[in-house]
């Protein structure tokens, strides 16, 4: 099995972005980290398409790839995606972590459609795609991930959920519930905004009303889940979706002992960010979504611009899929 950039950052114990940095000289590192990733390139025999001196040059088959973070299993699947389809053509990843700071995305943007990449793969922050195209030159080959906007001046894969929240809003009220809460993302995400529709349509059709007392769009650095969830559960609520996995942990892990336990009179759905993940907590009902499907189609539309295709901007979205407790 071929080895890949992520083999070598977890035997160098640091980030996949920094294992880029020092391979492709992009950004100052710590001599004591680089020594880390170079021993962890030679134990693993690990080979670059090509060498870091050229890819600096932007000369090379190169793609960028700007994440808010390469933590996360909806990330490194991504990445893992990438790396297999981009290496089937004969290019290379180039990774920028911008820690979720909007700036350092549009910095990013900037820096890498001056000629260092050929393309951009791009995880956007962005609340508009207005941001996104400013920061472009005309006509230079870009993708938005998980994003999706719908004057997007550039090609775009995303998930939509509009089915499968029926599905999942269905299989709650026939479990007895009236009361459903839902943890998403950051409301500027269009993912998160996705989520928001859908489950309000959701609820229209399975004829339930939307409470806005029951709708928390999130992050888990701002380290609130477990208080709202006890507010929902004070009122009532006994359902609830969480957008990730990282979600349902903070709310039902013991922080003190790390034991993970679900009331008995509550139903929890979680979204599925990785294939890995649909083997983690097979009593809890789960929204798989095709990440690596999506990183692949993402580099699929991307090398199809590098060929020279001009047609029209293309607006993906693939379904995700709600599995039952009973069908997991």
């Amino acid at each position: 099995m071929k080895v890949k950039m992520k083999d070598v950052a977890r035997r160098a114990g640091v980030s996949i972005a920094t294992v880029s940095y020092v391979i492709n000289g992009t950004r100052n590192v710590k001599e004591e980290t680089r020594k880390k990733v170079e021993q962890a390139i030679d134990e693993l025999n690990y080979s670059p398409d090509v060498s870091a001196q050229k890819l600096k040059s932007g000369q090379n088959r190169l793609i960028g790839l700007i994440t808010p973070s390469c933590a996360g299993a909806f990330t490194s699947e991504i990445i893992d995606a990438c790396e297999n389809r981009l290496s089937e053509d004969g290019y290379q990843l180039l990774i920028l972590n911008t820690s979720f700071k909007p700036e350092s995305e549009r910095n990013a943007l900037h820096t890498l459609s001056s000629g260092i990449v050929d393309g951009i793969i791009l995880i956007s922050l962005c609340d508009s795609s207005y941001k996104i195209q400013k920061e472009l030159p005309l006509n230079f080959p870009c993708v938005i991930a998980n994003c999706s906007y719908p004057d997007s001046p550039v090609d775009s894969v995303g998930f939509t959920t509009y089915r499968t929240m029926q599905d999942a809003v269905r299989y709650f009220k026939e479990r007895g519930h009236e009361k459903i809460g839902i943890f998403t993302g950051p409301s500027y995400l269009s993912s998160a905004q996705e989520q928001k529709i859908s489950f309000q349509h959701a609820l229209k059709v399975n004829q339930m009303n939307f409470d806005s007392a029951y709708y928390l769009p999130t992050t888990r650095a701002e380290h609130n889940i477990r208080q709202v969830t006890k507010q929902m559960t004070d009122k009532g609520c006994r359902a609830f979706f969480f957008s990730n996995f990282n979600m349902l942990l903070d709310t039902f892990q013991d922080t003190d002992t790390g034991s993970f336990a679900i009331p008995p009179d509550f139903d929890v759905i979680t979204f599925c960010e990785a294939r890995n993940d649909q083997n983690y907590f097979k009593w809890v009902s789960k929204v798989l979504c095709p990440t690596h499907e999506l990183g692949k189609l993402a580099c699929e539309r991307l090398l199809s611009r590098l060929r020279g295709d001009l047609g029209p901007v293309q607006r993906i979205l693939l379904d995700c899929e709600f599995k039952a407790i009973d069908s997991v």
